[in-house]
Formats: C-alpha cells, structure tokens, sequence
C-alpha cells in the first residue's frame, strides 16, 4: 500500500510503503512447460491463459471468493486443483512410478508473492 504525507508549511510530500494486513499476496504463474496453460480462480468463470515458458502476474478476481486456482493444460489433459499453500503435486498421479513422463505443479508462498510454478519432468 502506498502512502503519501504532505508535511506542514512545507512543499514536501513523503511516499512510503506500507505493509497491508489481512489482503493475499498477488500471485506470479510460472509455466516452464512447452504447452499453454489456462487457470482461474474457483468458481470465477474468468479463465487467464499464460503462454508456453512464460509467467503472468494474477490478482484474485474475487477476492471474497475462494482461495484456490484451478489450471489446465489442456494439450496434454492435465488438471490442478490449488490452494495459496506451499505445495507440490504431479499429474497424471502415477507418471513417476511408471516412469513417464509428468507435469509437476508447485505453490511457493513468501510474504509478498505467491509463484504456482508449472514444470515437465522427463
């Protein structure tokens, strides 16, 4: 949040940063896959698509509404399920224990940004 103070009998404003309390941090998606991605938050019929290798910044479209992104990799049929929570999952399920390959989908939370970062494992 971003705060301006003008002083007293003087021509000087102040800009500051200000640490915003109870609002989520925007989230960065991170598709290192060779194939387009679509997501969108639970429930919000918008759906935000990012290219192959590339990253889109996302703010909640609704941000009373569900804390949770669903994405797609349409070209391959993989769908995520996620929460703003470290996490990490693959798909399809048993890709790893097949030894085929898979797209993994990782939450990296800090306190000024949340990365969902999609990547293919040979």
């Amino acid at each position: 949040r971003l705060v301006a103070q003008r002083l007293e009998n003087r021509g000087t404003v102040v800009l500051s940063l200000a640490e915003q309390r109870g609002v989520a941090p925007p989230i960065l998606v991170q598709n290192l896959t060779k194939h387009e991605a679509r997501f969108q938050q639970a429930g919000v019929p918008i759906v935000c698509a990012v290219s192959a290798g590339s990253s889109f910044p996302y703010a909640w479209d609704e941000p009373g509404g569900a804390a949770a992104l669903a994405v797609d990799l349409p070209s391959v049929g993989v769908r995520f399920q996620c929460r703003a929570v470290p996490s990490r999952m693959e798909r399809p399920r048993l890709a790893r224990l097949l030894r085929r390959p898979y797209v993994e989908l990782q939450v990296v939370v800090d306190p000024v940004l949340v990365r969902v970062v999609l990547r293919e494992v040979a």
